[in-house]
């Protein structure tokens, strides 16, 4: 075989392989899963309550739709001690009726960061916030609102 051949074809193994060290490139690449939360209560009722919370978390609802289940928010801009970052939160959620007669709750929450390094006229780096305790507090902000026990 060429060796210039062998130096290709081993160039892009490595490219293919990618690195343990990097943090998982193919992570940051994979379409972010949902937090799932299951609710014994109706979907209009769920929905009544998400909104509540979601408001009362300090998020702004950008658009809503009680007979699709969606809604969509964004928190307050938040700038760094030097104004040289910023960042905002959206989150998307989709509400589901489930068999039991229960609301089936999914989240997603994206962050948005733009600063000095990535100024990219208005439009920042997006990322899944993948672990995040935002994700807990719209579930139990949505239970209070609906009644629920604090354990449930």
């Amino acid at each position: 075989m060429n060796p210039l051949w062998s130096l290709l074809l081993s160039g892009l193994w490595l490219c293919l392989a990618g690195c343990e060290s990097m943090g998982g490139l193919g992570e940051r690449f994979r379409p972010a899963e949902p937090a799932l939360h299951n609710f014994e209560s109706p979907l209009n009722s769920v929905y009544t309550s998400a909104r509540q919370a979601l408001q009362k978390m300090g998020f702004k609802i950008t658009r809503a739709s009680e007979s699709s289940g969606r809604i969509d928010a964004v928190n307050g801009v938040r700038a760094d001690a030097t104004l040289r970052s910023s960042s905002q939160i959206e989150v998307r959620v989709a509400l589901d009726s489930t068999l039991e007669g229960g609301t089936e709750m999914r989240v997603w929450m994206i962050e948005i960061v733009e600063d000095r390094f990535t100024q990219s006229g208005g439009y920042g780096i997006r990322s899944p916030l993948r672990a995040s305790p935002l994700y807990e507090v719209l579930f139990r902000e949505t239970a209070k609102v609906l009644g629920l026990p604090e354990n449930n």
